[in-house]
């Protein structure tokens, strides 16, 4: 692979280029920083992190996210972008801008290209999370989940209450095994695609 340093100044020739009919500086530096930008989202997580030059994105998916003030679970890679980039600093929600749905919370406010904030506000976490079967069944918009815990044979043992979940019943008719981030060692099964809110899942049995 090539050094960074000689990535980053052929980057910088096209942006030269791009920007000498402007005859400005000002254009050249806006160019040279969308350039350093742009050199460093073509580098992979271990090329990110050895360059001072370029800092990696990092975020939370939205089922860990929405599971504790702070999430145990190690936030994800997101891509890479420039290290002299100013951020907020502020816990941020967004999505991709085709997959307006696909909500991750990014630790600094600094979002990749391509990426749309939604706001700080945690309300994107669903109101029906680690709700009580009770109050889960008096929750306008949420629905309880019955499941059933398996051993490490995939054998399911007795129905019982595993959590709720925002939406409607019933779901497609496709089975699914699933855990709650904080026991990622604790499968269920259920009998339709439906897993409580926060809670991660598999389409194919996930014991060895």
């Amino acid at each position: 692979m090539r050094s960074f340093a000689v990535l980053i100044a052929s980057v910088l020739l096209v942006a030269a280029a791009c920007s000498s009919d402007d005859g400005g500086s000002d254009a050249l530096d806006a160019s040279s920083e969308a350039a350093m930008n742009a050199a460093c989202s073509l580098l992979d997580q271990s090329a990110c992190e050895r360059f001072d030059e370029c800092e990696p994105y990092h975020a939370w998916p939205k089922a860990v996210a929405c599971v504790s003030a702070e999430p145990s679970e190690p936030l994800s890679y997101m891509g890479c972008g420039s290290a002299f980039r100013s951020c907020t600093l502020a816990w941020t929600w967004a999505a991709p801008v085709d997959h307006p749905d696909d909500l991750y919370q990014f630790i600094d406010g600094c979002l990749p290209e391509g990426w749309v904030g939604a706001g700080i506000d945690n309300s994107v976490c669903s109101a029906c999370q680690g709700l009580t079967q009770a109050n889960c069944e008096a929750t306008a918009g949420c629905a309880p989940l019955f499941g059933a815990p398996v051993d490490a044979n995939c054998q399911p043992g007795e129905q019982a209450y595993a959590g709720c979940m925002t939406g409607d019943l019933p779901c497609s008719a496709v089975p699914i095994w699933a855990h709650s981030v904080e026991a990622p060692d604790e499968w269920w099964t259920f009998p339709e695609a439906c897993r409580p809110d926060g809670w991660v899942e598999v389409y194919e049995p996930p014991c060895e």
